[in-house]
């Protein structure tokens, strides 16, 4: 009876585990990742909003693209003061992914 009990048990658990890697491997939509780079672009994004965007796979392409390119973006366009996610060159390119991201 015990072991019949800790199959159940066990079962209920890997398939809550399971409907939660398959939601939370989605990533995120294109909305929140543009209001994302928003938020970064004018600081009130807090410390682990970009991460959810630059370090997750995301289902929608055009929020899988505009990582990439905000990776590439930090790469290429650092920010001299320290403080900014990248310089005004990157600011700009980030501005147009936002663009792009909020077309329907």
């Amino acid at each position: 009876m015990k072991i019949v009990a800790w199959i159940i048990v066990s079962l209920a658990v890997m398939t809550v585990v399971f409907v939660a890697l398959r939601h939370f491997s989605r990533g995120i939509s294109a909305s929140t990742a543009a209001q994302i780079l928003e938020d970064c672009l004018s600081g009130r994004a807090a410390p682990h909003d970009l991460d959810s965007l630059l370090n997750l796979k995301h289902a929608d392409p055009r929020v899988e693209r505009a990582k990439l390119e905000c990776i590439r973006i930090e790469r290429e366009c650092t920010s001299t003061d320290g403080q900014a996610f990248c310089d005004e060159r990157g600011r700009e390119r980030v501005r147009e992914i936002i663009a792009e991201l909020r077309k329907s």
